[in-house]
């Protein structure tokens, strides 16, 4: 059987991955070669990715004795229940474009997001809030408190927690400190005033709908 963890890239895949393997004690996998992200879910991991392919789907999908998690950042393939991840979209595409090395800009309208959709459209095609059989999960939520978002995996995937996270940030930004960044505001840092106008003229529904608010309520916050 088959649980994705979806999310656009940036929204936290790999923390809510270290997440699950922590606290259950359950192997995730991913559909991508990820070298980056080898010291944390090792070969295992790699070797899921090399193999995956049509086939691979329809066997993990008809497999009834094992649980399959596993990542994606493309548009569903199907109903399978579905951990949908959600982060502010401002500091999801800044982690995108310092990551590959784009311009904001481009992010933001999805013209250098390829091979994936851009931060809205990727929300649009999976409708979270809308689709059977998904939990939404905030990055943001994940960081304030991870015990208790891993308390609500636990539930809904119908497997118990067996620890406490053992969050291993330090460790990871020693692997990649461009990955593992300790800020979260990013945006603010990485966004022009162009950026910020484009954003909000493209993304404002979006971010109003997952809860991030208006960009009047962002301006206003800006102003106390």
């Amino acid at each position: 059987m088959i649980i994705w963890i979806a999310g656009w890239p940036h929204s936290g895949s790999a923390l809510c991955r270290m997440l699950i393997e922590d606290t259950l004690e359950i192997c995730t996998y991913s559909k991508y070669q990820e070298p980056e992200l080898g010291f944390l879910f090792g070969i295992r991991c790699a070797n899921f990715a090399e193999k995956w392919s049509l086939r691979h789907y329809q066997l993990c999908t008809a497999d009834e004795e094992k649980l399959f998690l596993i990542k994606t950042h493309e548009a569903p393939l199907d109903n399978n229940p579905c951990i949908y991840l959600i982060r502010d979209g401002r500091n999801a595409i800044s982690g995108l474009a310092r990551f590959w090395g784009k311009a904001v800009h481009k992010i933001i309208t999805g013209e250098e997001s390829s091979p994936f959709m851009d931060w809205t459209t990727h929300y649009r095609v999976w409708r979270p809030y809308e689709r059977p059989q998904t939990l939404i999960v905030h990055f943001e939520d994940m960081v304030k408190q991870p015990d208790a978002e891993a308390a609500r995996i636990s539930e809904y995937i119908n497997m118990p927690v067996k620890k406490q996270f053992d969050n291993p940030q330090k460790e990871c930004r020693k692997h990649w400190p461009q990955l593992f960044k300790p800020r979260h505001s990013d945006y603010k840092i990485d966004f022009t005033e162009f950026d910020t106008e484009l954003f909000w003229q493209l993304h404002e529904d979006t971010m109003i709908a997952t809860g991030y608010g208006s960009r009047e309520e962002d301006e206003n916050a800006g102003k106390v």
